[in-house]
Formats: C-alpha cells, structure tokens, sequence
C-alpha cells in the first residue's frame, strides 16, 4: 500500500492567519517564522505550506491571543483572492448548492491530500461534511472551524446577511461556554462529532444568486483543474529547487549550471522558468538555508558553528550576518526566544 503524500496547505489561506494576529496586535510574520514558515513565501501563488507547520502556526496563534474561537477570526480576514481561482468560481456560481459543489470538487486547492469532503443531498436539506477517518495528518478544529466560518461568511455575502445554516456539526471534544458558535453560526451545534458538517435549506442554497455567471464560473474551474494539475504533478519548479537545495547545499555551493544539470535542463531554462515563478535561485538557496538553521536551532543541540557549517556556510560571521539580515535576530538571540515559547503539543493536531 502506497505511503500518504504529506499533506499541504495553500498559502495564501496560512496568510489569513498572520492578518488576524496581526490584527490583534501581534506579529504575524513573527510568529510564522517562529513554526518554520517563511512569511516572505506566502504571497507567491505557487507556495504550499505543511500541514504539520500550520498546525504549529494554530497552537502558537491560540496560545498567544488566548482566543479558544481565533478560528472564526481567522474567517473574517479571507479576501477575494485568498483561494486562487476558486474563490472566483464559487461567487460566480447560480446558486448556493453549485457553490458548495466547487468547495468539494475544488477541496485539494485549499488542503491536498482533502479530506473526505462530499455533499450530501436529501429531500429537505444540503449538507456538506468534512470527515478524517483513517487519516494520519488532520487540521486543528480552530482550521476546520475557520473554515465552516469562511463558507457561513460567503453564504451571507452571496445571499444576505441572514443567511445561515439550521445545524452545525464540530470535532471540537468539549462544548463552550457562552453560545460563541451558536451566535455566529445562528443555529444549534453539536459537538464532539467525528465529523464537520453545515447543514443547509435545500430550498434557500437551490435559489438563483443575481451575481452568478456560469460562463465565468466555468472559466474559473479550469483554472482550478489546471492548478491541481500542477500540484499533483509535483508542484512548481521553484518548490522542486527547494527539494533539491535541501538535500545538497550542505555540501555543495549550488550554481545555476549544476542546479540545472540535476533537473536535466538547460542553465538558461532554469533561470527563464524561475523568473516566471517570480523567484530566482539565489532567493532559494536564502530561503532553504534559513529554514534548515530555524530547524536546527530549535532543536538547541547544537552551536552556532556547527549549524552554520552544516548549511553550507563558509563560516559563522556570514550565518550571523545573513541570519540577522532577514530575521532582525541574532541566531543565539532566536534560538532563546523559541525555546522560552515553544508552543504546547498535547493538543489534536492543527
């Protein structure tokens, strides 16, 4: 049986998460950089983040704001662009129910592997339900949380503000105090479920949307399809060199010519199809060198010389200056910071 692909999440909906801290008058590129995410990557379209390391980024935001609901934040922060093409086809779609079709079919643009994400169509109601049985990665509940809410949200964008759905299902293991999702959500939910689940009027999400345009909806679905196509085949060149980077800069100095060479193409295609990408390899080799040495200083272990010359610096004075240059600390100063506020692991997964 083949070995499940590591999960990834898309970039720019991990950025959400940086403008609602931010908002709440903490650092949201800090504390990205602080799990391993470069918060310089997350605007390049092409970017996936780990599962494991936004799951990371949720703990640390939950901790620090001290928000158990920062998931219904985090919904308040989606813009327009936030889920590529998708988001155009969804608030192009006729109706509410062909909207919830996309977010299905287009499940893998936002989390790939997806989850078991399906509709669930019966003679009175439309449920969509996300489940992770068998799984080994899931998202935290405040993820999954934000997302039931972003759905809510484009629900009340499209068919006004009293849109909402007549139950809700959550994984969350313990009921909170307060009513804070019955308030928003504006219906009963259950919890502890094996499942998430919104559970809508089949009548009201079946009602024709003024805005939708099929032709532009369809237009926006293959964009979708081409851009899983890309992700399923590997993912960008970019992330490709970042592969590549990790497992030679150590040992060797890469240049574009043997760069190239290892991919089986030319020096000059190398650069032009980077350039495309918006990135060039110096960048790369910056950016996977400073993501080994946030992983090498978390583990304390060892020194400051040592892990400069196992990511293939000449000596520490360049780590030093390079280090401080894009993260406004020194390495010694870093590695103190997140040891002191590493964030708690006895929690389900994020």
């Amino acid at each position: 049986m083949a070995a499940e692909r590591p999960a990834t999440v898309l970039g720019s909906w991990v950025a959400t998460i940086l403008r609602a801290l931010d908002t709440r008058g903490l650092s949201g590129e800090e504390s990205a950089a602080r799990v391993g995410i470069d918060p310089a990557r997350l605007s390049d379209p092409s970017c996936r983040v780990p599962l494991a390391k936004t799951t990371s980024l949720w703990r640390l935001a939950v901790e620090e704001t001290g928000d158990p609901f920062f998931g219904l934040e985090v919904a308040r922060h989606v813009r327009p662009a936030t889920f590529q093409a998708l988001s155009v086809g969804v608030v192009s779609s006729s109706t509410f129910l062909d909207a919830l079709s996309r977010m299905v079919r287009f499940a893998s643009v936002v989390l790939d592997p997806p989850a078991d994400a399906r509709l669930v169509v019966g003679d009175n109601t439309v449920e969509w339900r996300n489940g992770w049985e068998g799984r080994r990665e899931a998202p935290s509940w405040e993820a999954m949380e934000a997302i039931c809410a972003s759905i809510v949200r484009t629900g009340r964008f499209l068919m006004g503000r009293a849109f909402s759905p007549v139950a809700v299902r959550l994984m969350r293991s313990e009921a909170p105090t307060g009513g804070v999702f019955e308030s928003f959500f504006g219906c009963p939910v259950l919890y502890r479920c094996d499942h998430y689940a919104l559970v809508f009027d089949r009548e009201e999400v079946s009602r024709p949307i003024p805005t939708g345009s099929d032709s532009v909806a369809e237009v926006a679905d293959r964009l979708s399809e081409s851009y899983l196509a890309r992700v399923r085949d590997g993912g960008s060149l970019a992330d490709k060199v970042r592969e590549l980077l990790a497992s030679t800069v150590a040992s060797e100095a890469p240049s574009l010519r043997s760069v190239a060479e290892r991919l089986a193409m030319s020096p000059r295609t190398l650069q032009r199809r980077l350039a495309e990408e918006g990135v060039t390899l110096r960048r790369l080799v910056a950016e996977v060198r400073l993501e080994m040495a946030r992983e090498l200083l978390s583990v304390g272990s060892l020194s400051v010389e040592e892990i400069a010359r196992r990511i293939g610096f000449a000596d520490a004075a360049s780590f030093y200056r390079a280090f401080r240059r894009v993260t406004g600390s020194s390495p010694s100063e870093w590695r103190s910071k997140t040891i002191s506020k590493a964030p708690p692991t006895d929690r389900p997964g994020a």
